[in-house]
């Protein structure tokens, strides 16, 4: 374990080196090129500082990576451009919960759907890429099961993870738990039973536990309420 985060401590100074190189040509002589170098650097730098557990750290590489997106991004912004922007807001939304700075994720996750949407639209996409409901689900299980009342909101959650599930053609197990989470959320607990049971039936070995514990509280009439993402202790 040791040894794995000397490692990552290294790669970790490796990346920075690189960001300030990439800084000091985008001051001096800016390009698309060394922009887009200097994104990607800010973009990997924040995973390496999220498995430190940094996540103020990340976001902030993030909140950077983001200015340079918005900075040089063109006119008329492209498929490639698009989806890398809601990819650092969807990003940037798992560090923000970590932070429980809820009402932040559930923004950044709301701009990166429209941001989806609007792809969609424009490239006539006939089937929506995994990323997009993977995003429908991040934020129907926040507005589900937030701890934070202001955020939850059953009858909207319910409406996304449908979809989500309906994107997948349901062959997705996890979306199948954040759907049982949102009927319950609504006070539907026969369709969260249902659902819970299937996504119970589907998990692997792991999860089972805590599927079943989710069960039990529907089968009681209860919600359930993710308390399990703490902030950051560094």
């Amino acid at each position: 374990m040791h040894t794995a985060s000397k490692a990552l401590d290294r790669a970790v100074e490796d990346v920075s080196r690189s960001i300030e190189l990439y800084r000091a040509i985008d001051r001096t002589h800016p390009t698309a090129d060394s922009a887009q170098d200097l994104l990607k650097s800010l973009r990997l730098r924040a995973t390496q500082f999220s498995q430190f557990g940094r996540a103020s750290d990340a976001i902030a590489d993030l909140d950077e990576a983001l200015s340079v997106h918005e900075r040089t991004v063109s006119e008329a912004q492209d498929v490639t451009e698009s989806r890398e922007l809601a990819e650092i807001l969807t990003q940037r939304s798992g560090l923000l919960e970590s932070q429980q700075r809820f009402g932040e994720a559930a923004a950044d996750l709301r701009r990166a759907l429209s941001t989806y949407e609007a792809l969609a639209a424009g490239t006539h996409e006939s089937s929506p890429s995994e990323d997009f409901a993977s995003t429908l689900n991040s934020l129907a299980w926040l507005m589900a099961t937030c701890c934070d009342e202001e955020i939850r909101d059953g009858a909207t959650s319910v409406t996304l993870a449908e979809r989500a599930c309906e994107l997948t053609l349901c062959a997705s197990y996890p979306y199948f738990d954040t759907l049982a989470a949102a009927y319950a959320e609504a006070g539907d607990f026969e369709s969260a039973r249902h659902w819970q049971t299937r996504a119970l039936d589907a998990a692997n070995d792991v999860e089972k536990p805590e599927y079943r514990r989710r069960l039990a509280l529907y089968e009681q009439g209860k919600p359930f309420r993710d308390i399990g993402r703490n902030a950051e202790s560094v």
